[in-house]
């Protein structure tokens, strides 16, 4: 009767958007999103991985490779809340886990480099060179993973994978460790899938 249909809409959970935002354990495949950017930050080799990806990761494994430059909010955040696992370059990408649900969101970032200049890496400009852009008075960042506070605070929640930092200001990664942190954090506890096998 109704304690039936109240049972079964609580196990469904997450809300309206079509039901795009529903508990990713409930899901029976893993789905892929590959944020890739058209003008700083980009992934030369971001195809590889995937190939790569899709020969290791679980059979029925879904892919979605996005230029994320020109979407909305809106567009970003759907795309991340129908992802149960997420590449990207670490950055301004990684603060659209806020715009949607990340439970259960294994996350493999790209580091980069504390020696570069920002965009392409974490160094800021001095004032007067970034005044227009919000300069960051020189400031410089030693951890080429500028928001692992953000990683950190959202820590029972998703599963962060760290790739270290390609030297300089080319983002070409190394595949096999992307493979390997993506097995690590899709197979954590918290983001695995009790309907996938490996």
């Amino acid at each position: 009767g109704d304690n039936k249909k109240k049972k079964k809409k609580k196990r469904r959970g997450g809300g309206g958007g079509g039901g795009v935002t529903f508990p990713r354990r409930l899901r029976r495949r893993h789905h892929v999103l590959l944020v890739q950017r058209s003008h700083s930050r980009v992934v030369p080799n971001l195809a590889a991985l995937e190939d790569a990806l899709r020969v290791a990761l679980p059979a029925g494994t879904t892919f979605l490779t996005a230029l994320v430059d020109h979407l909305t909010l809106r567009d970003q955040a759907l795309l991340f809340a129908q992802a149960t696992a997420v590449f990207a370059v670490e950055g301004g990408a990684v603060d659209d886990l806020l715009l949607a649900d990340p439970r259960g969101l294994a996350v493999v970032l790209l580091g980069r480099d504390p020696a570069v200049p920002y965009p392409e890496g974490c160094a800021l400009p001095p004032p007067d060179e970034g005044a227009e852009e919000g300069g960051g008075g020189g400031l410089r960042f030693d951890d080429p993973f500028t928001h692992r506070p953000l990683l950190l605070a959202l820590g029972r929640d998703v599963c962060p994978g760290l790739v270290d930092a390609t030297p300089g200001a080319n983002f070409e990664v190394n595949v096999s460790a992307a493979v390997q942190a993506f097995k690590h954090a899709m197979q954590d506890p918290k983001c695995a899938l009790p309907h996938v096998k490996w």
